[in-house]
C-alpha cells in the first residue's frame, strides 16, 4: 500500500492489515518507531477514488529487447505484445473518526477488495 496524501503532514507511510479473526487495522507511520494505530471501528469514512488498469511500459519494452534478440525482428514485435501486463491499481480515501485522513494506493486485489468493503459500510462526508 503507497500513502498518497496525509492530512497530517507528520504521516510518511502507511500500513494495513487484515486480522486474524475479521476486521481491519492501520498504522499511519509518523517515525522510526512511532505510530497512529487505527481499527475499522475508528474509520468515519471511507471511498475507492479511482480505478486503473495500466499497461506496463517498462515490461513491454524489455518484452520486446528479449524477444527481438532472441528470435529476430518478428520476436521483437511478440516481445513488446505479450511482455508489457496489465497492472491494477485502486486509490480510497479513508478518514479516521479523530480527523486524521489518508489517501492510499494499493495494487493488491486482495487489499483492495477488503478496502471496497469497508467503504460499502462507511459513507464519504469529507475532503481529506
Amino acid at each position: 500500500m503507497k500513502l498518497l496524501k496525509a492530512s497530517n503532514e507528520e504521516v510518511k507511510n502507511v500500513s494495513f492489515h487484515e486480522k486474524m479473526f475479521g476486521g481491519l487495522s492501520f498504522s499511519l507511520h509518523t517515525g522510526l518507531l512511532a505510530s497512529m494505530d487505527y481499527s475499522e471501528k475508528d474509520v468515519a469514512s471511507a471511498t475507492e477514488i479511482s480505478e486503473e488498469n495500466y499497461r506496463s511500459a517498462g515490461g513491454a519494452a524489455v518484452g520486446a529487447i528479449i524477444g527481438g534478440a532472441l528470435t529476430g525482428g518478428i520476436g521483437l514485435l511478440l516481445g513488446g505484445a505479450f511482455g508489457g501486463r496489465k497492472k491494477y491499481a485502486s486509490i480510497f480515501a479513508i478518514k479516521f473518526k479523530d480527523g486524521n485522513g489518508v489517501v492510499v494506493q494499493t495494487q493488491n486485489k486482495k487489499e483492495a477488495k477488503s478496502l471496497r468493503i469497508l467503504a460499502a459500510t462507511k459513507t464519504f462526508d469529507a475532503e481529506v
